[in-house]
């Protein structure tokens, strides 16, 4: 396998793991009442944790991926153009996903913004890292 297609696709599963953490946590946070329009510090320290804490451990896990094939400079730039320009992804693919979702409703929304988080974070750790 070429290095990449490697990286490709431990970003794509990077982001996964950060898109799915996110959505997780947010919608754990609304079940548990707190609404992200409430203007009190426990609701937006509790979605802002939720937006940072997965791509963390996404960041983790991606650099531990890549010290097998890269070398640990190489693996450690990478892991933090992903960690710098996740949040950016998932901000852009949250309004983009609602386009998609219109034509097929929640999964459509789900599908969409994962499909865009995965392709915009692989176009910045590429235009970062090359």
């Amino acid at each position: 396998m070429s290095r990449e297609f490697q990286l490709s696709i431990l970003v794509g599963e990077a982001s996964f793991i950060a898109f799915a953490g996110s959505i997780a946590l947010v919608l754990t946070a609304v079940r548990l009442g707190l609404n992200p329009e409430q203007k009190s510090v426990a609701a937006e320290l509790a979605f802002l944790i939720a937006a940072l804490l997965p791509t963390v451990g996404a960041v983790g896990w991606l650099f531990r991926k890549l010290r097998t094939a890269y070398p640990r400079r190489e693996a450690r730039a990478v892991s933090v153009a992903f960690g710098v320009f996740t949040p950016i992804s998932l901000a852009v693919s949250m309004v983009v996903g609602e386009m998609s979702g219109g034509l097929f409703g929640a999964i459509g929304a789900f599908a969409g913004a994962l499909v865009m988080t995965a392709f915009l974070t692989f176009l910045y750790v590429h235009w970062c890292c090359e």
